[in-house]
């Protein structure tokens, strides 16, 4: 891309040697549309930067800096801040390096002059440069267009050209995507498309791109324009300068609004969150409670269930030891009566007894019940035994769940 194409035509070369001039004529030709070389740096200063002349001519400075001649190059500075000046020299450790510092120079070669290298400063001086003429831009009228309904510049004031860097006969008649910056999103172009075909006014901010392709934003009203039908004959485009700061501070309240509004949202979300939670516990809870009643509810039945089985049993052995004691006083009494009667029949006849073989039997008869019937309490005894052990174990569990 040559440096012309970029905004800068012209190049005063202030050297006096020789052999730099002769390797750089051919690439500066090349480049900038017009070349002035210099071999004395007062008598260009005079020529060019003098007090009855304009720097409007020079673009770019290359100063091909000596002991003698950096007073010049001051000279140059104070009479210009806009004009990037670039200096070369064989070794600057012989020279006064702080002046030539002082002096806000782009950039310092060293000969010889790399000249893919002298470009590549060059575009970022423009660059600069830029910046500066767009930021005194913003703060200028209104940059105003119009153009027909196939979208083609019909007109544009003087600081849309002065902008843009294209002449009135380079611009009208083109497209408006001439300006249009690449990177411009289609939604973007969609929602201007719409908005104007309806006849209403749209508002947004549009990036655009000049003559060298250097990006500029703008903050764009565009009106339809009707004719006494009512009906669309063209459009007008009133816009100002948006700076990069402006942008940014424009980009910064959005997402200060984003995050505040995104912030609500997660503090909604977050809300009804902890509340489902506390709802889950609270249910929980209940649920936890009404288990807890029912294991309550079934150890207080059991517990019912246990004292009636144990005073069942008590009665039952209260009952079974009054039958045990009518039949061990049943049996004392039998026993004791028949023991009397033996007693009796013995002393009576016995020698009659001891003969008569059936009344032995009859004895032995009597002895055998009388072994069954203390057998027999025996066993009554073992079952009061158990029974009393049976409510004893009772009453351990009675305890136990008293205690739980």
């Amino acid at each position: 891309m040559g440096l012309e194409r970029l905004g800068f035509k012209s190049i005063l070369l202030i050297c006096q040697d020789e052999t730099t001039i002769e390797n750089l004529k051919p690439q500066l030709k090349e480049t900038f549309k017009t070349v002035f070389y210099e071999s004395d740096a007062t008598q260009g200063f005079e020529k060019f930067f003098g007090e009855q002349r304009s720097d409007d001519e020079i673009d770019l400075v290359l100063f091909d800096v000596t002991d003698s001649n950096t007073p010049v190059l001051q000279k140059i500075r104070e009479k210009t801040k806009r004009i990037p000046i670039f200096t070369v020299a064989s070794d600057y450790a012989n020279l006064d390096a702080l002046s030539i510092l002082q002096q806000k120079i782009y950039y310092a070669f060293t000969k010889p002059i790399d000249f893919e290298h002298f470009k590549t400063e060059v575009y970022a001086a423009i660059k600069e440069v830029a910046k500066r003429k767009f930021s005194a831009y913003s703060h200028k009228v209104a940059v105003v267009t119009r153009t027909n309904l196939d979208g083609n510049f019909i007109y544009a004031n003087e600081l849309f050209y002065e902008i843009t860097g294209y002449t009135k006969e380079e611009l009208l008649g083109q497209h408006h995507t001439l300006i249009r910056h690449p990177n411009t999103p289609q939604s973007l172009l969609d929602e201007m498309k719409g908005t104007l075909k309806e006849g209403k006014i749209w508002h947004g901010i549009t990036k655009n791109i000049t003559k060298e392709e250097e990006d500029f934003s703008t903050n764009a009203t565009i009106f339809p324009i009707f004719n006494s039908n009512n009906e669309t004959i063209e459009y007008l485009s009133i816009s100002f300068i948006v700076t990069k700061e402006e942008q940014n501070i424009s980009k910064l309240k959005r997402y200060i609004m984003d995050q505040k509004s995104a912030q609500i949202q997660q503090n909604k979300k977050l809300d009804k969150k902890i509340n489902d939670r506390i709802e889950v516990a609270i249910k929980n809870e209940r649920y936890k409670y009404e288990e807890l009643k029912k294991v309550l509810y079934e150890l207080e039945t059991d517990l019912l269930k246990s004292k009636s089985t144990k005073n069942t049993l008590a009665h039952q052995v209260i009952q079974l030891e009054g039958a045990l004691k009518k039949v061990k006083d049943k049996e004392e009494s039998a026993d004791t009566t028949l023991k009397e009667k033996l007693r009796a029949v013995m002393n009576e006849n016995y020698e009659v007894y001891k003969k008569n073989e059936k009344l032995e039997k009859n004895y032995a008869k009597l002895e055998e019940k009388l072994e069954k019937s203390q057998e027999s309490i025996k066993i009554f005894q073992g079952y009061i035994d158990d029974y009393r052990d049976k409510i004893k174990n009772l009453e351990e569990i009675i305890e136990m769940n008293k205690k739980k």
